[in-house]
């Protein structure tokens, strides 16, 4: 009796060894197995859509707002929308990058033509400036063109070649004008009439205006030579009026050396040649 109770315990014993299962590990799916599991993450938000959308069809309220309560429905959600919300910024970051550099290499692009262009534009303006500084005042007029005496937006090259040669050619006319032995005798050959208004004509007025500023500050510092031209004026002009020589008399009156004496003589409070410089 004792030896069948023996084995009949050994046996429980084992059977209840057998039947006993180990404790299974619990899964926890919360935010971070999901977003270590994104795979998982998406199937199951799949799932709560397809759910979702039948509860819909289905209209089953309790189902839908079940589904819409779910905390791994939520939880997946959140996740895969911070997920995309992500690859939306970084896809942004990378166009932005892709654009500035894209802006780049058309500005860059840009300069290099502008350098290019700004080497031909700077050729063609020396040339046609060389080509402008050998031509006479009267000749340089006639080369303008369409060219403006000031600065336009476009201006071509010639146009600023001429633009930045008229103060000088109209200068050098004028020198030129100055160099003459006899500006008197040089007046009669140009200025034909009183109100004579071509080019050589205003040319010689602006000259002759210059040389007699010149002229008044030779005399304020020889007043013996401003004396003895002045006396000379004086006497031609009186022998003229009483031999009526009316025509000579304004050539004298008009002359270089009688406008310039009575130009200094201004300052003197002697305005004519109504008597001596004493």
């Amino acid at each position: 009796m004792n030896k069948y109770l023996k084995y009949i315990i050994v046996f429980a014993i084992t059977l209840s060894g057998c039947t006993d299962e180990e404790p299974k590990e619990v899964i926890v799916k919360d935010k971070a197995y999901y977003e270590a599991n994104i795979t998982r993450a998406i199937n199951k938000n799949k799932d709560c859509k397809i759910s979702i959308k039948f509860a819909i069809e289905t209209k089953n309220e309790l189902k839908y707002k079940a589904i819409k309560s779910d905390k791994e429905c939520n939880i997946v959600y959140k996740i895969l929308k911070e997920k995309q919300r992500k690859i939306n910024e970084a896809k942004k970051v990378k166009e932005s990058r892709l654009r500035r550099a894209e802006l780049e290499v058309k500005r860059r692009k840009r300069e290099a033509n502008q350098i290019v262009e700004e080497r031909i534009y700077n050729i063609d303006y020396q040339k046609n400036l060389s080509i402008l500084k050998q031509l006479t005042y009267k000749e340089f007029l006639k080369a303008k063109g369409n060219c403006r005496a000031y600065s336009t937006f476009q201006e071509t090259p010639k146009c600023k070649a001429y633009r930045n040669l008229i103060k000088l050619k109209k200068e050098e006319a004028i020198n030129k004008i100055l160099e003459k032995e006899n500006l008197d005798k040089y007046k009669k050959e140009v200025c034909k009439t009183k109100y004579d208004g071509s080019l050589e004509c205003s040319l010689f007025k602006e000259a002759f205006k210059r040389q007699i500023l010149i002229n008044v500050k030779k005399y304020d510092l020889d007043k013996k030579k401003l004396k003895k031209d002045f006396n000379d004026c004086y006497k031609n002009i009186t022998n003229l009026k009483k031999s009526k020589k009316w025509d000579e008399l304004r050539e004298v009156e008009r002359s270089l050396m009688c406008l310039s004496v009575l130009e200094s003589t201004k300052k003197i409070q002697l305005f004519s040649f109504s008597k001596p410089l004493k």
